[in-house]
């Protein structure tokens, strides 16, 4: 449904052959804002890691929230989808979602699988090499192809009462 401002695009899959989907939002039928300027690019992942629910559906209410306003004719969530492209993650491990854990399917914490300050501490479970998991490689993918210049980057975790600057520094 609602194809003038949803698109959904498969960006590979987990370790396990399940997909993963990134739903784009925006008002397709205009290329930049109202007045001429680029559009504001936000990039949203969940489910990092898998026991964080919240994470996941917190992505997920995300994009729902804002089809079902654009349907409804709320003018926020209107100007939002002419200003803006949101690109939504809603879950990046699907895996270990299914098996309630962390980790992916490899015993890999997902979030310390990245090139950025890679390490080889066991303790953090970073996998063998930076993108060694088909999750974080898909994800990194597609951010360099669609949201290399994105205004904004939100990550969904839960389980602590803190907000987080990066790269992860106490706030």
């Amino acid at each position: 449904d609602h194809p003038d401002i949803v698109d959904l695009m498969d960006v590979g899959d987990s370790e396990l052959g399940r997909t993963l989907w990134v739903v784009r939002l925006s008002d397709w039928s205009m290329d930049t804002k109202p007045n001429g300027s680029a559009k504001e690019i936000v990039y949203i992942d969940g489910g990092h890691h898998g026991n964080e629910y919240l994470g996941t559906a917190l992505a997920y209410l995300t994009a729902k929230f804002y089809i079902n306003e654009w349907a409804a004719g709320n003018q926020e969530a209107i100007d939002v989808l002419q200003h803006t492209e949101l690109h939504i993650l809603i879950m990046l491990n699907p895996d270990g979602n299914d098996i309630d854990t962390r980790w992916n399917i490899n015993q890999v914490d997902l979030n310390r699988n990245y090139d950025h300050y890679w390490n080889t501490c066991p303790t953090t479970q970073p996998g063998s090499s930076a993108f060694s998991e088909s999750e974080t490689m898909h994800n990194s993918d597609y951010m360099n192809a669609y949201v290399t210049d994105a205004d904004l980057y939100v990550t969904m975790h839960t389980g602590v009462w803190i907000m987080l600057y990066p790269w992860g520094k106490w706030a």
